[in-house]
């Protein structure tokens, strides 16, 4: 099996990755940490505010994400992946907030090297201190590493994605 980082994030969806904004896949697809297995990047609820952790993959509405091309959207597009008030430093908690058009906090983009990029920030969302088990919350997902190999999400090999209907 071909895994670039120890803290990435696979794209599951069952397809080659190529040079886009946006994965090759359309529809839902879960994002699981690249060198463990069943575990799922999850928003807490579908409140404005909810926290996004590592938990076991169940395939569930908090699981299911749609790169749109702009932003991350869950819940049927309702809401997206989201920088608290678009704060840079590095180590800050991702969440999920109601979309809205233009918000910068919620634009990211797939990056050819297979990650999650924030647009035009120079950040890619990564996992706290390379945590890959199931976590508390206070564990959370964050972004804060800029375009190296070590980012959030990592492609693997294309039997290692899995989409979700």
């Amino acid at each position: 099996m071909h895994f670039v980082a120890a803290s990435g994030l696979l794209l599951a969806a069952g397809i080659k990755a190529v040079s886009a904004q946006v994965p090759p896949f359309k529809g839902q697809v879960t994002l699981e940490p690249g060198l463990t297995v069943n575990t799922c990047m999850t928003a807490a609820s579908n409140k404005d505010g909810a926290i996004v952790t590592i938990e076991d993959c169940t395939y569930a509405d908090n699981q299911k994400w749609v790169f749109n091309g702009v932003a991350v959207t869950i819940f049927g597009g309702t809401k997206c992946l989201d920088v608290p008030s678009g704060n840079t430093a590095d180590g800050v908690k991702l969440q999920i907030w109601t979309c809205a058009n233009g918000n910068t906090n919620q634009m990211f983009f797939y990056t050819r090297n297979n990650r999650l990029a924030w647009t035009n920030k120079g950040k890619c969302v990564d996992l706290t201190a390379g945590n890959q088990a199931s976590v508390d919350p206070e564990d959370m997902v964050d972004y804060g590493v800029d375009f190296s190999d070590d980012g959030f999400m990592d492609y693997g090999e294309e039997n290692d994605m899995q989409t979700v209907n």
